[in-house]
């Protein structure tokens, strides 16, 4: 949660008016349960929905009680080639600059049946690729007893029948499991991606943060990962400009992320959150924050290519996306954005092969279907 985004949602909620003066336009979300006095100044807004509760009796209100508890209302995800579904909520981690615990409160899994459920209504609406999503998707299952964590549930999802793929989002370093790895490996149906937050290469800002790995157990990881499963994509999230984060601090991000098997870098800039631990601390000059979040996407894009490259005349399996006017789009199992030479219907599984990968983008063709 930034500051930014914040502001990027208000925005939102204003387009979204304007657009459609006459919908019932509810908001809920870590940001409203955090502030809600700000949002009720809003005009735009209709209803705001702080918790669950709040949501139960908003679906009940307005579309009855059998409908709004019954999952059978199935979500609209652009051009439903691609569908999430939250398997967890809340977080147990108490890192020192992330509010989400104190809104969101402790992790709660969505139970195992309600999860392959929602997996199969969505699969029936057509949907090809499903992405798992949560706070602290790893920590699936441990409040409610389920023994199989995670890789329990994948392997659930995995039983059931049809042509689709399913996708984690993000998991903790120590969420990366041997059975996480074999599956990854094993199962051509979930995809050779994921994102692993680093958020520093420093051991002491990782206290600071307090993080509960340091940066040698997050490259053991990173090495199991790309040794267990060849080809996959491996992204981490970077949160530069942390209070106690010196010159050297970010230069052992750097070099981490340099020598690292990382093919995707999502870097952010510190921003505090009020109410939490890092938020007292002095911080570093925002000027001297924002340049080395540039020089780290710089080196994250260079890390993107050069994982491009190495597939470059390899097949790939891949997903069609919806079209533009002349050209087709794809995203291949290990996460690459391809252009194809030619539109092409979306929601379809197709083997491409990579023509060339350069600053621009990357050039595919349609092998087979």
């Amino acid at each position: 949660m930034t500051h930014k985004a914040d502001r990027e949602a208000r925005q939102l909620l204003r387009r979204l008016r304007r657009r459609n003066p006459h919908a019932l336009l509810a908001v809920m979300g870590c940001s409203v349960r955090r502030d809600q006095a700000s949002y009720r100044t809003m005009p735009e807004v209709d209803e705001l929905l702080a918790t669950e509760q709040d949501l139960a009796a908003f679906l009940d209100r307005v579309a009855g009680p059998e409908e709004g508890r019954g999952h059978a209302c199935v979500p609209h995800f652009g051009d439903r080639t691609r569908a999430f579904l939250k398997i967890q909520e809340g977080c147990n981690f108490p890192c020192s600059y992330c509010i989400i615990p104190s809104v969101r409160g402790p992790s709660r899994s969505v139970p195992v049946e309600v999860v392959v459920e929602d997996f199969k209504a969505l699969l029936d609406a057509g949907y090809r690729e499903v992405v798992l999503t949560g706070v602290n998707s790893g920590e699936y299952g441990k409040d409610t007893g389920f023994r199989g964590g995670l890789a329990g549930l994948v392997e659930r999802l995995l039983a059931v029948p049809g042509r689709y793929r399913i996708r984690l989002n993000s998991l903790e370093p120590r969420a990366v499991t041997p059975g996480i790895r074999t599956l990854m490996r094993r199962e051509a149906a979930l995809a050779k991606h994921l994102q692993i937050p680093l958020q520093s290469g420093s051991d002491a800002v990782l206290r600071a943060m307090r993080r509960n790995y340091r940066a040698a157990f997050y490259e053991e990881q990173l090495r199991a990962l790309a040794e267990e499963v060849p080809g996959v994509g491996i992204g981490a999230d970077v949160l530069v400009g942390f209070p106690t984060e010196s010159t050297a601090d970010f230069d052992a991000t750097l070099a981490l992320l340099e020598r690292s098997p990382i093919a995707f870098v999502h870097a952010f800039t510190y921003s505090p959150r009020p109410g939490t631990a890092a938020a007292a601390m002095p911080g570093i000059p925002q000027r001297e924050a924002a340049e080395r979040t540039r020089r780290v996407r710089v080196l994250g894009e260079r890390k993107h290519l050069a994982f491009a490259a190495r597939f470059v005349g390899r097949p790939l399996s891949a997903l069609t996306l919806a079209p533009s006017p002349d050209r087709g789009r794809a995203l291949t199992e290990n996460f690459l954005h391809v252009a194809l030479p030619r539109p092409e219907g979306p929601n379809r599984f197709v083997t491409v092969t990579l023509r060339s990968a350069g600053s621009e983008g990357f050039a595919a063709e349609l092998v087979e279907a």
